[in-house]
């Protein structure tokens, strides 16, 4: 059982160091479920179903997970991990549809080759 934990530690140690130390463990789910989805990404309502998290919270990991601006007192700063992208699903304009960024796809090759290195889960 030792070794198990010690290869999901790593695992999340990768995540940590490639991302971000803080990163929720519902922003890490919704970027695979994307990442998953072979290229053609996923839409909000999926995302929700999916992963039983409420549309709030899929909006919510998903802004930080994407590039947003923010602007405060007249200074625009440029936020989020910029590993997903978000916009309109072709076929339903109002429906917004989730996919990995460039980005993205290098920090999760990455993330596997860290845990790769270590021996596979």
């Amino acid at each position: 059982m030792n070794s198990k934990i010690r290869k999901l530690r790593r695992v999340v140690s990768v995540v940590r160091e490639l991302i971000d130390p803080e990163l929720p463990l519902q922003q890490l789910a919704l970027l695979l479920l994307i990442a998953d989805a072979d290229g053609e990404g996923i839409t909000m309502p999926e995302a929700c179903e999916k992963l039983r998290m409420g549309q709030t919270s899929v909006s919510k990991n998903a802004k930080m997970l994407s590039q947003y601006a923010e602007e405060t007192a007249g200074i625009v700063k440029i936020k989020g991990y910029a590993l997903i992208d978000s916009r309109p699903d072709l076929l339903e304009r109002r429906r917004l549809r989730m996919t990995i960024t460039a980005k993205g796809k290098q920090v999760l090759d990455k993330i596997i080759e860290g845990i790769e290195m270590h021996g596979s889960i």
